[in-house]
């Protein structure tokens, strides 16, 4: 029962990882967006639609960070588990991957 829930953590890990990345990727895709639509709106349109526009594209650009966090953690967290699990099979006798 152990390795069927070491196996399922070991495929949960890179799945919540790429998740992260993802959605890291849609909301500075939309941040650039807005910024741009926001920028020409501010030169050739009303300029309170462009001020708008640039707010919401800061908004989503700091939605990013935690994300981007939540990614470095999750990278970490990984490679120090993974460092463990050599760390142990060297310990009982067998050679690392």
């Amino acid at each position: 029962m152990q390795g069927v829930r070491s196996r399922a953590a070991s495929a949960r890990e890179p799945a919540a990882i790429a998740g992260l990345v993802v959605v890291v990727g849609v909301l500075l895709c939309c941040s650039g967006v807005l910024l741009a639509a926001g920028v020409t709106a501010l030169l050739l349109s009303p300029q309170w639609l462009g001020v708008v526009l640039v707010a919401v594209a800061a908004v989503c650009a700091v939605a990013a960070v935690p994300e981007f966090l939540g990614i470095r953690r999750g990278l970490r967290a990984r490679r120090l588990r993974l460092h463990g699990d050599d760390v142990t099979r060297e310990l009982d006798g067998t050679p690392p991957r």
